[in-house]
C-alpha cells in the first residue's frame, strides 16, 4: 500500500456491495488470485452460509453458492450472533490446488432451522476456486468426534461455535472452537481436519479433560458443567510459526490443574487448558496435535470469576528478524479483558506462577485500564533491550484523539518493505476504516484522511489487495482505491489473504500470517509479502503483522507400490508399534491405505511401507516397528482383530471386514514385504 496514493487525494471507495437482509460477514474478506486470472477475487462468506466471489476492481459477482441452510440463532440461547449462524470463522486457501476450507454451521440432513440445538451440525468444506464446487470426499461432518484427550467429550455441533480464523500446516486444518456466551454443556476445542478426501477429522483437544476438568462429564446438554476455556480470540486467526500454532483460551470452569497456587512449568502438560497461551506441535502429514508449552497468568481464578476473558484476543508472533534479544529468539504478544498485554518468549512461554515470589514468568507486562478491543486510544510501542540485552517495550506514541470504540484489529501495511511507508489500518465499529502514518511524530500518531465508509463490522479486520482495501459492514463489502489502480496482469500468481495463515511450506509462494493484538509495536524494519516482482503486492511491517514467503520445488514421486495384507497382530503394551495418522469413525483400511498413498504423492512425499488399523477407529503408519526387544506376535483364533470397521460396518474390506482391537491391529505392507525387529512367534487368542 503506497502512502502516496492514499494520501494523493485518488484513493477514495471504488465500489460497495449491499447484500441480503440479515446477513452479516463476520469472517474478514479474502483476497487471492489464481494463475491466469486477470484480476484479484475478493471471497466472502456469511452468517447465512453463502459463499461468493466477486471482482476485486469492479465490484462484479463473479460466482455465488449457498451451502446448508444456516443454523438458527434461536438455538443458540445467546443473542451475540442474531438471525443465524452459518460461517463466522474466516476461512483459508491453499494457493498449490485453489481450494477453500472452511467451517459451516447448520443443521443434521441440511434441515431448515430452527430444529434445536441437539440437532445443529458442522460441517468442514473443501471448494475449488473459482467453481465453487465441493472437492471430491468433501463436506464431512465433525459430530459424533470425541476428544483424543478425554473420549467423554464430545465434539456437539449444536453447542460450540468457530470464530477463529482457520490456520494450514501442510496437509492438515486447524480450527478453534468456544462458545456461545458460555452456555450448554460445552468445552473449548482444537479441531485438526485433514485435506486428504475421506479421511476427515484427525484430532481434537479438549480444553478442558479429565482429570482436572469438572467431573463427571454432564451427558445433558443443558448443563453448563462443560468446563468451558473456549478458543474465541474475537475472530483472530490461530498463529503458525512451522509445524506449531499458539492460541488463547477463555475463563474456564472450576479451579483446573494449577489450582494449589504452586509454580508449575509450562512444559509440563496439563489437563485444563483455561485461560491460557497454549503451543501446540501439529503434525503436518497426519494432524496429531501434541500439548508442548503454556502460559496461565497467576490470576487466572480471579479472571474466571470475572469473565475476564483472557482470550479474548489471539496471540500474535513477531518477526524473529527484527524483535528479539538475549535468550528470546521469538516473541508472543497477548492479551484480553484483564487490560494486560503480555509479551511472551514463544520458546518458553512461562508456565504458571514461575516469575518472582510467584508471579508471571514473562518477558514484559503492560497495564492499560480498558480492556483490548473496548475502546481508548491506539498505542504505538517500540522495542528496545535493556541491560542484560532481553527485550522491552516502551511507548513510542498513541492517537490524539480517544474516540475508538474499537473491537477492530490493526493491522500495519508498507509499500514494498520501504522504510517510512508503514501505516497502520483500523476496523472501528463507529468510525469506520481508520488509518495513521506507523511512526509516531513526538509521540502522537498521525492520522490519514480516508473516505468515510460508516460504521464496520465488529472485530473486522481490513484485508488488502493490489493497492486496494477491503472491509465489511454487516451486510456490505466497501472497496478502497486509487484511481490509476490497474488490474492485474494475467501472469500474477501471488495471493493475499486475510486469515490468519495459509500453508507454511508448498509447491509456490505462500503466505503465513499471524494478526495482531489492539496494541500495534512499531518498528522501521518492514518485509514484504508476495513476489517481488508484484510492485503493488500488500506488505507489512515486521511488528504486528508478520509474514513468511516459503517455496518449495515439487518433486517427481514413482507410485507407490500396493499394500498386500499381512495379517492380525499384537501390539505393544505401552505405546504404539507404528505412529498414530487418524483416528475417527469413518476408518476403514482402504481409507488408512489411501492416506498413506496420498501422503507418498504429495511434492514433498513420505513413505509409509507400513500401515494398520486397529481398535476400530485408529489407523496407524510408519517405515520401521517399535518393537524394540519385545517380541512380535501374530494372534490367530476366535478372539484375534474382531472389531468391526466403524467406518465399513458389515462392509467387505481390502483383505479383512475387521479393524484389530484393543491392542490388536491388522497389517498391511506395500509389496507384501515386511521388515520385522524380530521373527514373529504365532499365538491363538
Amino acid at each position: 500500500m503506497d502512502p502516496n496514493v492514499i494520501t494523493s487525494g485518488s484513493f477514495g471507495i471504488s465500489w460497495k456491495n449491499t447484500y441480503n437482509a440479515q446477513e452479516v460477514f463476520y469472517a474478514k474478506p479474502l483476497v487471492y488470485t489464481p494463475s491466469g486470472s486477470p484480476s484479484e477475487l475478493v471471497i466472502t462468506v456469511s452468517n447465512q452460509n453463502i459463499v461468493r466471489i466477486i471482482d476485486g476492481l469492479t465490484g462484479a459477482l463473479v460466482k455465488s453458492r449457498t451451502l446448508d441452510p444456516p443454523f438458527q440463532s434461536v438455538d443458540t440461547n445467546c443473542g451475540d450472533i442474531p438471525n443465524t449462524v452459518g460461517i463466522t470463522g474466516t476461512p483459508i486457501i491453499d494457493s498449490t490446488t485453489d481450494t477453500l476450507y472452511l467451517f459451516s454451521k447448520g443443521y443434521k440432513g441440511g434441515a431448515v432451522g430452527p430444529a434445536g440445538t441437539i440437532n445443529g451440525q458442522y460441517k468442514f468444506y473443501a471448494i475449488h476456486i473459482p467453481t465453487l464446487q465441493d472437492v471430491s470426499g468433501f463436506p464431512v461432518s465433525l459430530e459424533g468426534h470425541f476428544a483424543n484427550n478425554d473420549p467423554t467429550r464430545y465434539f456437539v455441533g449444536g453447542t460450540v461455535l468457530q470464530r477463529p480464523s482457520l490456520a494450514s500446516i501442510g496437509n492438515v486444518i486447524v480450527g478453534g472452537f468456544g462458545g456461545h456466551c458460555d452456555r450448554f454443556n460445552y468445552t473449548g476445542m482444537l479441531v485438526s481436519v485433514s485435506k486428504t478426501a475421506g479421511v476427515g477429522v484427525t484430532n481434537i483437544i479438549a480444553m478442558e479433560a479429565s482429570p482436572g476438568a469438572p467431573s463427571p462429564q454432564a451427558l445433558d446438554i443443558t448443563v453448563e458443567g462443560g468446563g468451558k476455556a473456549g478458543i474465541w480470540q474475537s475472530g483472530m486467526g490461530v498463529a503458525v510459526d512451522g509445524s506449531r500454532v499458539f492460541f488463547a483460551t477463555g475463563n474456564g470452569r472450576g479451579a483446573g490443574d494449577n489450582g494449589s497456587g504452586k509454580p508449575a512449568s509450562g512444559k509440563t502438560p496439563i489437563s485444563t487448558l483455561q485461560q491460557v497461551v497454549a503451543n501446540f506441535a501439529v503434525n503436518p502429514s497426519t494432524g496429531v496435535l501434541t500439548q508442548k508449552d503454556y502460559f496461565e497468568p497467576f490470576e487466572y481464578q480471579s479472571l474466571n470469576g470475572g469473565d475476564r476473558d483472557f482470550g479474548s484476543s489471539g496471540v500474535s508472533l513477531l518477526d524473529p528478524t527484527v524483535f528479539s534479544g538475549t535468550g528470546v529468539s521469538r516473541i508472543a504478544v497477548a492479551g484480553g479483558k484483564s487490560g494486560k498485554v503480555y509479551f511472551l518468549n514463544a520458546d518458553d512461554l512461562g508456565g504458571f506462577a514461575n516469575g518472582p515470589g510467584g508471579s508471571d514468568n514473562v518477558i514484559q507486562t503492560i497495564l492499560n485500564s480498558n480492556s483490548l478491543f473496548s475502546g481508548d486510544f491506539v498505542y504505538a510501542y517500540k522495542m528496545g533491550v535493556d541491560n542484560s540485552g532481553r527485550p522491552l517495550f516502551t511507548l513510542a506514541g498513541k492517537s490524539a484523539a480517544n474516540t475508538f470504540a474499537g473491537k477492530g484489529v490493526p493491522t500495519v501495511t508498507s509499500f514494498n518493505g520501504q522504510p517510512g511507508t508503514g501505516i497502520v489500518w483500523i476496523a472501528d465499529v463507529n468510525n469506520g476504516l481508520t488509518a495513521y502514518k506507523a511512526v509516531p511524530v513526538n509521540g502522537v500518531l498521525q492520522p490519514i484522511t480516508l473516505a468515510a465508509t460508516g460504521r464496520l463490522t465488529k472485530f473486522h479486520r481490513p484485508a488488502f489487495g493490489n493497492g486496494r482495501v477491503y472491509v465489511t459492514s454487516a451486510n456490505t463489502i466497501i472497496a478502497l482505491g486509487g484511481s490509476g489502480t490497474p488490474p492485474l496482469s494475467s501472469s500474477t500468481t501471488s495471493s493475499s489473504s486475510s486469515s490468519s495463515s495459509s500453508s507454511s511450506s508448498s509447491t509456490s509462494s505462500t503466505t503465513s500470517t499471524s494478526k495482531t493484538t489492539s496494541t500495534t509495536v512499531t518498528s522501521s524494519s518492514t518485509t514484504t509479502t508476495g513476489p517481488s516482482t508484484n510492485s503493488a503486492t500488500t506488505t507489512t511491517t515486521t511488528t504486528s503483522l508478520t509474514t513468511l514467503i516459503t517455496t518449495t520445488t515439487p518433486t517427481a514421486t514413482a507410485a507407490p507400490a500396493a499394500y498386500q495384507y499381512i495379517g492380525c497382530f499384537k501390539d505393544k503394551s505401552t505405546g504404539r508399534a507404528l505412529p498414530l495418522l487418524f483416528a475417527n469413525n469413518s476408518v476403514t483400511p482402504e481409507l488408512c491405505i489411501a492416506y498413506a498413498q496420498s501422503l507418498a504423492k504429495k511434492p514433498t512425499p513420505t513413505v509409509l511401507p507400513y500401515v494398520y488399523v486397529e481398535y476400530h477407529r485408529e489407523c496407524y503408519g510408519g517405515s520401521s516397528f517399535a518393537f524394540g526387544t519385545s517380541a512380535v506376535t501374530s494372534l490367530t483364533g476366535a478372539h484375534a482383530c474382531t472389531d468391526t470397521c466403524s467406518g465399513s460396518i458389515g462392509a467387505a474390506t481390502t483383505g479383512t471386514a475387521f479393524c484389530g482391537g484393543p491392542k490388536q491391529f491388522n497389517l498391511y505392507a506395500t509389496g507384501g514385504v515386511v521388515s520385522w525387529p524380530s521373527q514373529p512367534t504365532t499365538a491363538s487368542v
